[in-house]
């Protein structure tokens, strides 16, 4: 199975998306580091963007040198949305990291 891709189509369609999706972003970001964090896989792309309004197609992806730096900024997401079971386990994720890091 392929990665989820997005179109965007107009600016409103790119506004709209970064705002309505934010927690669905973190989400797949959060799933996908647990996922990458037990099988011992060094990279895992996320989805894919296709944006004509702006010309371009990325694939957003995490890599195991930012995992942490991107749970980071799931922390502070779930924090600011008060949604605190998935910040005890995104902080239980990153400390699980950082230990296997030492």
């Amino acid at each position: 199975m392929g990665i989820p891709i997005i179109y965007i189509e107009n600016e409103s369609e790119e506004e709209k998306y970064l705002q309505q999706y934010k927690f669905s972003i973190h989400s797949k970001i959060l799933e996908s580091i647990e996922t990458a964090f037990v099988e011992d896989i060094d990279r895992m792309e996320l989805f894919q963007v296709v944006n004509n309004f702006r010309g371009f197609t990325f694939i957003v992806m995490v890599e195991k040198e930012s995992w942490v730096d991107s749970l980071s900024k799931c922390l502070n997401f779930y924090e600011e949305t008060e949604e605190y079971e998935l910040c005890v386990r995104t902080q239980n994720l990153i400390n699980k990291i950082e230990k296997q890091i030492k």
